[in-house]
C-alpha cells in the first residue's frame, strides 16, 4: 500500500488522471488497496475539481476496508490502526462535505461536515465546513454559532475560526 501512494503522489503533478485510475484498479486487482489509497486519490481529484471522480474515490475512502497500521505509520502520529481509520474516514468525509457545499447541496454537505467531526473532532477544517454550511443554508443560525464556539474553544490558534468567532 505503501508504494502505491507514493506512485499516485508521483502522478499528482503531472495530471495524469487516467494513471491514477489504472494505479488504482490495479492495487485493487492485487488486494492492496486501502482506504489511505482512496482518500489520496479523492484529493488529488478534488484538487483537480474532478467531483465525480474524487466523489467515487472519497466514499471508497469512508466505506472501504480498515487501514492496517505500518511501521511507519507510527512516525505520523497514528498509534493503532483503528486510529488511522478513524482519521483517514474522517479527511475522507470533510473532503466529500467541502465538495458537497462547492456544489450548492448543503444537506450533504453539512451530513458529512458532522460525520467527520465525529469521526476525529481534531479536524479544525470540518467545523469551519459545518459553520459555512449551515450559514449558508439560513436555516440553523444559532447552531452555526454554536459551531463555531465550540470550533474557538477547541482551536483558539487556527486564524480562519478565529475570525468566524469574532465575527458573530
Amino acid at each position: 500500500a505503501e508504494a502505491c501512494l507514493m506512485a499516485i503522489r508521483a502522478r499528482y503533478p503531472l495530471g495524469d488522471s487516467l494513471g491514477i485510475d489504472n494505479l488504482m484498479s490495479r492495487a485493487e486487482s492485487n488486494k492492496i488497496a486501502d482506504i489511505r489509497l482512496y482518500l489520496e486519490a479523492g484529493l488529488i481529484y478534488s484538487q483537480w475539481n474532478d467531483f465525480s471522480r474524487a466523489e467515487y474515490y472519497l466514499n471508497k475512502a469512508i466505506k472501504g476496508e480498515p487501514a492496517s497500521i505500518e511501521t511507519d505509520d507510527e512516525a505520523f502520529g497514528y498509534s493503532t490502526a483503528f486510529e488511522l481509520t478513524a482519521k483517514t474516514r474522517a479527511r475522507a468525509a470533510y473532503q466529500l462535505g467541502y465538495i458537497y457545499g462547492r456544489q450548492g447541496q448543503l444537506n450533504r454537505s453539512i451530513e458529512m461536515s458532522r460525520r467527520a467531526i465525529a469521526l476525529d473532532s481534531t479536524l479544525a477544517e470540518a467545523y469551519i465546513n459545518l459553520y459555512n454550511g449551515l450559514m449558508l443554508q439560513n436555516r440553523d443560525i444559532a447552531g452555526a454559532h454554536s459551531i463555531i464556539k465550540e470550533a474557538f474553544r477547541r482551536f483558539p490558534e487556527n486564524q480562519t475560526i478565529r475570525k468566524l468567532h469574532n465575527q458573530r
